[in-house]
């Protein structure tokens, strides 16, 4: 979900099938390009922000992998 139009599809699809969220969870696995690490998480959040319920919430995860010392590469 890099694209904006993306996103706003997906919220507009989502808020019309369900009304509202209560949960919000932004997990990338791997540090990835700042457009899908970042702005995307951002720009759900926000665009989201407007229809979740009183006590909803939102979460961001994101991998800590990058301030291990192995390699991120598969090991075999």
């Amino acid at each position: 979900m890099t694209n904006k139009t993306s996103i706003e599809t997906f919220v507009t699809k989502v808020i019309g099938e369900h009304g509202a969220i209560d949960l919000l969870i932004n997990y990338e696995e791997f540090q990835e390009a700042l457009s899908v690490g970042v702005t995307a998480p951002f720009y759900l959040s926000k665009l989201f922000s407007k229809h979740i319920n009183p006590n909803g919430s939102i979460i961001n995860i994101s991998s800590t992998r990058e301030f291990m010392s192995q390699s991120q590469s598969r090991l075999d």
